[in-house]
């Protein structure tokens, strides 16, 4: 579960606001509250074996867990509302192959292809990216406009494709996530998978691996206090073992009250590691 972004921070990035928009709320899916608009993608290969009707519903019911489990974390902050709009059936679930090179292998290297939205809106015969995202939102009264893409017969670790206004705006405004039928040790897809891609659409950090611990007493506190059951620290089986942690909360908007040890616990670029 890797989240492609940019993540240089200005200083004066913890003084009780969101970092600047330039990084976080760009793009089709900013900050994570209001009306949400979701277009699922069924993706599989040319010339296979398509997803089959019992396939889409065990992911859409997934989904819905997913979605229904981040409503009832937003509540426990009770300026924030979060509604994700129900799936027009007609409109809002469509199916593409593509070519098996196409396909992203889902192997956690961070060099997985970020520009498959815009592929498959072009695949679906939208000539402008960031005018269906304007159609959308129009029609929809949406705040936010994702794309979830589900991969057929790939075990592999998902991951989130969100924007910065350094990237080419066309080919990359509009925000989703890649979804495996399986993850990368082969076991079947979980909700809370589903929650942790659609939080880092939105500006969730990694809490896994992106951090030590180890000789600072204080750190591993904090750890231990506020971020165990971070769902961006690790993806039960059941996602109702998980929460949305205050840093998470901060990061995609929830939290108006950021603290100054969250800034120790930013991932750092494999450069730096």
């Amino acid at each position: 579960m890797v989240v492609t972004r940019i993540l240089d921070l200005a200083l004066g990035l913890f003084n009780k606001r969101k970092p600047d928009v330039d990084e976080y709320g760009y793009g089709s899916a900013s900050l994570l509250e209001g009306e949400v608009y979701t277009l699922v993608c069924f993706v599989s290969e040319i010339k296979k074996e398509g997803w089959s009707s019992d396939g889409k519903e065990r992911m859409l019911a997934l989904l819905e867990e997913s979605q229904e489990w981040i409503r009832k974390q937003a509540r426990e902050y009770p300026e924030v509302t979060v509604d994700f709009i129900k799936l027009d059936r007609t409109k809002d679930i469509i199916d593409i192959e593509f070519e098996k090179d196409d396909i992203p292998e889902g192997t956690g290297s961070e060099e997985e292809p970020v520009n498959l939205v815009s592929k498959i809106l072009y695949a679906a015969g939208h000539k402008s990216t960031l005018e269906w995202e304007e159609e959308v939102k129009k029609k929809t009264g949406a705040t936010n406009v994702q794309v979830l893409i589900f991969i057929k017969d790939r075990a592999g670790r998902s991951y989130a494709m969100a924007s910065s206004d350094k990237m080419d705006k066309e080919e990359y405004f509009v925000e989703g996530a890649v979804l495996f039928e399986k993850q990368n040790d082969d076991t079947d897809l979980y909700s809370s998978v589903i929650a942790h891609e659609i939080l880092h659409i939105y500006g969730a950090w990694d809490l896994y691996g992106t951090f030590q611990t180890e000789g600072d007493e204080e750190k591993l506190k904090k750890h231990n206090e506020y971020l165990g059951k971070s769902i961006m620290l690790k993806t039960p089986e059941n996602i109702d073992h998980s929460k949305v942690d205050i840093l998470t909360a901060w990061l995609v908007g929830w939290n108006k009250d950021p603290e100054p040890w969250f800034e120790s616990f930013e991932p750092k670029p494999k450069s730096q590691t």
